[in-house]
């Protein structure tokens, strides 16, 4: 969700801009494409989790209890340990599956307590 001209507006983006995901041929040598950098299987089985069959990571929604974040429904169910920071304002949770390699997605925390 962005806020564009005073409303709110459901917008799909690329979690990772300028980047494409592929998985490479059985028996296939990838440093032979050039630059390329290879995801972790931590993150590339997180990635396929997210995004399920369509491919498409949905918003997720929660709530802050007791200064602990509870998904309620959405992608993010169960991996709350993996949220390393909420962003409220720009409704985003930052995901760290592994130290020092995160990515955003979406997440709106509905309420505080």
């Amino acid at each position: 969700m962005r806020r564009e001209g005073g409303t709110w507006v459901a917008r799909a983006e690329s979690v990772w801009p300028g980047y494409v995901l592929a998985e490479p041929a059985p028996g296939a040598d990838p440093g032979g494409l050039g630059a390329v950098g290879e995801l972790t299987p931590a993150e590339s089985a997180l990635v396929r989790r997210l995004g399920g069959a369509t491919h498409v990571v949905q918003a997720s929604q929660g709530r802050i209890v007791g200064g602990r974040l509870v998904v309620d429904f959405g992608p993010l169910v169960g991996l709350e340990p993996l949220v390393a920071k909420v962003d409220r304002h720009r409704r985003l949770a930052w995901l760290e599956p592994e130290p020092g390699r995160s990515f955003a997605v979406g997440l709106e925390v509905t309420s505080k307590s």
